[in-house]
């Protein structure tokens, strides 16, 4: 068998799989169970098919595809290829967000999450989008993500680049970026010496290189707070970081599901009112503008 190679869910013969936010919650989804024997669709009591025929169907792995709403997902197949295998979901092109985007009344926002290997970027966006933690998955892959958020009478799109580069290639991502969340491990002070990289970079590309005239949204996040007793970070000084760069701190835990949604949801808020901002301002510009140029012509008359 081929190092690289990986299993994943088939579903049965005339099923579709897209994904729903509620699904994960509901039990709609197709499961294989801990000794890889048999897979079972949790809120139905159909019989489970033989372990031939699951060798059989498991060879079917789910995969992104643009055209098609599915998720892409890969999960381990015992407990000898635990370590091997990961837990992924790749970009959702569900028809209702394609349906979304088409919309006039629509937002769609870009954003991106930077930080150090290890620190739960991947863990917190997926915790995000389908309420489900996830220990294993590849630290090399950049995915982008994508969720409809609703907050009071807002709505929109909220897009997420789970980012997998380095400090040094960190402005190609900023540069596309409406919105940007920086993650340390409050149990690694070294990713927190990186946060402030990150940090330093984003100021420095604003203040130089930026093509817009607003503070870019930023979000600092201290990760794996349930981890505290072996806290190398201390909120004081998060908060002191998060201050003298002008960006909101959160300490969250992706593992126990703490303010992850609030991480997320403060973000797509801010983008939004930046954007509403600007809105106001280019229309009360362009209005200033249009009466300019009739009292110009109103004195020439005269």
């Amino acid at each position: 068998m081929n190092k690289g190679r990986r299993r994943g869910i088939a579903l049965p013969p005339g099923r579709s799989f897209s994904f729903n936010q509620n699904d994960f919650s509901k039990g709609n989804l197709y499961s294989i169970d801990k000794h890889n024997e048999t897979y079972i669709k949790q809120n139905n009591a159909e019989q489970s098919p033989t372990k031939e025929a699951h060798e059989d169907t498991t060879r079917n792995l789910f995969r992104r595809d643009r055209r098609s709403s599915a998720c892409s997902m890969t999960l381990p197949l015992g407990p000898e290829r635990r370590r091997k295998n990961s837990f992924q979901i790749g970009r959702l092109t569900s028809s209702r967000i394609q349906g979304l985007v088409q919309q006039d009344d629509i937002e769609s926002h870009f954003t991106v999450i930077l930080g150090s290997p290890a620190v739960g970027k991947t863990a917190l966006v997926v915790r995000y989008i389908t309420g489900r933690f996830v220990h294993e998955y590849d630290p090399t892959l950049e995915m982008t993500y994508e969720k409809v958020q609703e907050v009071g009478n807002v709505k929109g799109i909220l897009r997420i680049m789970d980012t997998a580069g380095s400090i040094e290639s960190c402005t190609s991502y900023i540069r596309k970026a409406e919105g940007i969340i920086v993650v340390y491990s409050i149990t690694d002070r070294y990713s927190f010496e990186t946060a402030k990289d990150y940090l330093r970079t984003i100021k420095e590309y604003q203040r130089l290189g930026s093509p817009f005239d607003y503070e870019l949204p930023t979000i600092l996040v201290g990760n794996k707070r349930e981890l505290r007793r072996g806290r190398e970070v201390s909120r004081d000084e998060a908060r002191a970081t998060a201050k003298e760069f002008g960006c909101l701190f959160i300490e969250s835990s992706a593992a126990y599901d703490r303010n992850v949604q609030k991480i997320f949801t403060n973000l797509f808020l801010q983008i939004h009112r930046i954007k509403q901002e600007r809105q106001t301002t280019i229309a009360n510009n362009a209005r200033g503008f249009v009466s300019s140029v009739k009292n110009f012509f109103q004195s020439k008359k005269k």
